[in-house]
């Protein structure tokens, strides 16, 4: 795109510069838009060649007693198990009050224990990224856009 740069904050945020970006949201400001660069919430990878990899977002990575951990990868491990239909990772607050835990709502294909999933995913993931609180449902429904939404189904297991 013509007059658009992308560019890798520090902390690994998308950084987009460019004369068309918004001089600002509307009715309150906001520090990431402005100036002609915007900062997403998307977390990215740029090559030298200019491809640009999404490895997640922001709001959705988990603070565990300081370590981030990201669902994607919780739920890709969980995933390789032949007897998981499917899953969502996302945080809840840790009861120790040290951040957050990793939490998991799943479905499954045939029958396997919440035990067996669990040592599944010891010997794939470091201790601190291994889900402590688990819900099993016969289907992980999507919202009205057909996405699956952390924030919405944290709300649903844990109430407002």
């Amino acid at each position: 795109m013509d007059r658009v740069g992308l560019s890798c904050d520090g902390d690994g945020h998308l950084v987009v510069k460019s004369p068309s970006v918004a001089s600002g949201y509307w009715p309150a400001s906001d520090p990431r838009l402005g100036d002609g660069r915007y900062t997403a919430a998307d977390l990215v990878r740029i090559d030298a060649d200019g491809s640009v990899w999404i490895r997640g977002r922001a709001g959705d990575q988990i603070n565990v007693a300081g370590r981030k951990v990201g669902p994607e990868r919780v739920e890709q491990a969980l995933m390789a198990h032949g007897a998981v239909r499917d899953c969502l990772a996302f945080g809840v607050p840790d009861a120790s009050g040290r951040g957050e835990a990793v939490a998991i709502v799943y479905s499954l294909r045939s029958e396997i224990s919440e035990r067996e999933l669990k040592e599944f995913l010891v010997a794939r993931l470091a201790p601190w990224e291994v889900p402590r609180r688990w819900w099993r449902r016969d289907s992980l429904e999507t919202d009205v856009r057909g996405k699956r939404s952390r924030s919405a189904w944290r709300e649903r297991l844990l109430g407002p």
